[in-house]
């Protein structure tokens, strides 16, 4: 069985490395677009949006004000779906967030 080396346009980047100019760029563009598709009705997209930011900006500690946006953003889009369960999770989730940033943790 050959081993073929995988090209290096389908390795996965390393976020952690981009400069902190990049980063917030990044996360304000995401935002825009978790937010167009919120306006659109189109609630799965923005899910998946926010869960590609989520797991993005969880390389990046320093971002809560993005997480908690986040968080309200997903809990919208649940809420929409006809998830509420979900959706009290996910505003649980950004609650939590706005306490501790609150209390200075």
């Amino acid at each position: 069985m050959p081993y073929f080396k995988m090209p290096a346009y389908f390795k996965k980047p390393d976020y952690r490395d981009w400069p902190e100019e990049q980063q917030l760029r990044w996360c304000d563009n995401q935002i825009q677009l978790i937010d167009a598709a919120l306006e659109a009705e189109d609630y799965l997209t923005a899910l998946h949006f926010c869960d590609v930011a989520l797991e993005r900006i969880g390389y990046w500690p320093r971002y809560s004000f993005y997480i908690k946006l986040l968080y309200i953003y997903k809990s919208r889009a649940c809420r929409c779906l006809g998830r509420d369960a979900e959706a009290a999770v996910w505003y649980k989730r950004a609650k939590i967030e706005y306490d501790r940033e609150n209390r200075g943790e």
